[in-house]
C-alpha cells in the first residue's frame, strides 16, 4: 500500500522498494525500469531514483530459463531508488562496474565533458498533448524556475516524437507479451493479473511479424530525432505518470480507465524505447500526496540529471522518510 494514503497504489513493479525506502525501513532498494517501473513508484511515495542509460548496469538474471526477449534486452535497466539524490550518485557508482555476463555494458565515465553554459533545459508539462494532472503540471512549471534562478537555459519545448514513441514501445511489447503469454502462463496467473491481461489484449491487438520488426526499426529514427534535439536541449524536464497515485484496482476497473493509467506512463515509455537515461525527484506535497519530476538527459550522461535534480532537491527538500499511516 502507499504510506501516503493506503486506499492508493504505490506503483509497480519496485513498488514495495519504494515504499520501504520512503517509510525508512531500508535506506535503498534496487529494482528494474522497462516501461517506468523504478520512476512510477518514486513519484507515488516521494523517493528519488535513477533510470541509468541502456549499457551503464550490468544486468544478468540467472535465474530465467532463457535469455530475455529482445525488448527486455533493449528497454530494461537496473537502478537505485533512494530517499536523496546524492545517495543516487553513490550507489550509481558502485552499479556500474563491469560484469562479463552482460555483453551489453559500456565502459562510459560516470562524469561527461563540460557543457558550455547556461545548459538548456526542454520543458513538457503535457508531453504529447494528452492531458495532464494540473498539479503535476504546476509542480514540473515549479522545478523550471528553480533551473531557471540556477542559470539553466529554459524553454517550453518537447520532441515532436512522444507520442510514437509511445506507441511503438506498445506495439513491440505487447508483441512479446501476447506471443509468450501461453495457457501454461495463464494458469499461474492470479484474476486481477487476468483482467489485465485482457484489457492489454483488447486495447493493442495482436501484431503480425511485420509492425513487430517495423516498430523496432524504427526505434532508431526516433533515436536520431531525439539526440539531435538533445544538442541545443541536452535536458527534458517533465512529468513522470501524468495522473496521480490512483486507486488500487482502478487499472483494471474498467478499459477505458486502464488505458487512461497506461496513457499517463507515455514519457516514461519514450524513456525506455530510446535507452535514455532519467531521474526523478520529489517536487513537494499536494493535498497529502507526493509530487515529482522527471530529467531525462543524453546517453550516458545521467551527471547532468543528477546535478539539477540536486539543484531542485536543494530548494526544496526530501521528503521521506515518514511515518506510514
Amino acid at each position: 500500500m502507499n504510506p501516503w494514503d493506503p486506499s492508493r497504489t504505490p506503483g509497480g513493479s519496485s513498488g514495495g522498494d519504494a515504499v520501504a525506502v520512503a517509510t525508512g525501513m531500508v535506506p535503498l532498494g534496487i529494482g528494474n525500469d522497462y516501461g517506468g517501473s523504478l520512476r512510477c513508484p518514486a513519484q507515488f511515495c516521494g523517493t528519488a531514483t535513477v533510470r541509468p542509460t541502456l549499457g551503464r548496469v550490468p544486468d544478468h538474471i540467472s535465474l530465467m530459463p532463457a535469455e530475455p526477449a529482445i525488448t527486455l534486452q533493449l528497454f530494461m535497466v537496473q537502478g537505485p531508488i533512494t530517499r536523496q539524490v546524492r545517495d543516487l550518485k553513490a550507489v550509481l557508482k558502485e552499479m556500474s562496474g563491469p560484469d562479463a555476463r552482460d555483453p551489453r555494458w559500456v565502459p562510459a565515465p560516470l562524469q561527461g565533458p563540460t557543457l558550455p553554459r547556461p545548459i538548456g533545459i526542454a520543458v513538457t508539462t503535457d508531453p504529447g498533448g494528452q492531458g495532464t494532472d494540473p498539479a503535476i503540471a504546476d509542480k514540473v512549471r515549479k522545478a523550471a524556475r528553480l533551473l531557471m534562478d540556477a542559470s539553466y537555459r529554459v524553454e517550453e519545448v518537447e520532441p515532436s516524437s512522444v507520442m510514437e514513441a509511445m506507441n511503438r514501445w506498445l506495439e513491440a511489447t505487447g508483441a512479446e507479451l501476447q506471443a509468450l503469454m501461453g495457457p501454461e502462463i495463464e494458469s499461474y496467473m492470479s484474476p486481477d493479473a487476468l483482467k489485465f491481461l485482457k484489457y492489454w489484449i483488447e486495447v493493442f491487438p495482436e501484431n503480425n511479424l511485420m509492425a513487430y520488426m517495423q516498430s523496432l526499426a524504427e526505434r532508431n529514427r526516433i533515436a536520431r530525432e531525439w539526440a539531435q534535439f538533445q544538442e541545443h536541449h541536452p535536458l527534458l524536464l517533465g512529468p513522470v505518470n501524468t495522473i496521480q497515485p490512483f486507486k488500487v484496482g482502478y487499472d483494471i476497473l474498467s478499459r477505458e480507465s486502464f488505458q487512461e493509467v497506461i496513457l499517463s506512463f507515455r514519457l516514461n515509455m519514450t524513456v525506455n524505447l530510446l535507452g535514455l537515461p532519467s531521474v526523478v525527484v520529489p517536487v513537494g506535497l499536494v493535498d497529502g500526496l507526493p509530487q515529482a519530476v522527471q530529467i531525462i538527459g543524453p546517453r550516458f550522461r545521467e551527471d547532468l540529471c543528477l546535478g539539477a535534480a540536486e539543484l531542485i532537491e536543494g530548494s526544496i527538500g526530501s521528503l521521506t522518510p515518514i511515518d506510514p499511516k
